[in-house]
């Protein structure tokens, strides 16, 4: 439960810290000013002090149910899913770098390849999320 508990306290700083670094650029902002480091610290000291002591029956909860919804299907599936999901992306990016690269007007802005990143880990999320529900 510890270990649980850990894990998803260390994924929620992650997760936070990842965000405050690309919505920035998403609005085409720079990502590391004094302002934001601050905000950051707050907001991930806030969100530690709420998964530490407010959240501890959602923990037990969610820690039970996947504990009981684990099994080797479903991380078959997310493996998976997993693999052909990195393998296409590494097949796709090139290709529709090189498209737009061959055509001589045509920039991508860092703004586009942040939201691009942001809109790609929703549906993978999503995807694996389906994966879940049907194992």
């Amino acid at each position: 439960m510890r270990k649980y508990r850990l894990m998803r306290i260390v994924s929620m700083i992650l997760i936070t810290v990842s965000a405050f670094l690309i919505m920035p650029i998403a609005n085409g902002e720079q990502p590391l000013t004094e302002n934001s480091l601050l905000d950051l610290f707050v907001i991930v000291a806030i969100g530690v002090f709420f998964s530490i002591f407010i959240f501890k029956e959602t923990f037990e909860k969610q820690y039970k149910k996947e504990k009981s919804e684990k099994d080797e299907r479903y991380f078959r599936n997310r493996n998976t899913f997993s693999f052909y999901f990195i393998i296409i992306s590494a097949i796709l990016v090139p290709i529709l770098l090189t498209v737009l690269s061959a055509k001589e007007k045509v920039e991508v802005s860092l703004s586009s390849l942040a939201i691009g990143y942001i809109v790609i880990c929703f549906f993978y999320m999503f995807c694996l999320e389906i994966i879940q529900r049907k194992a």
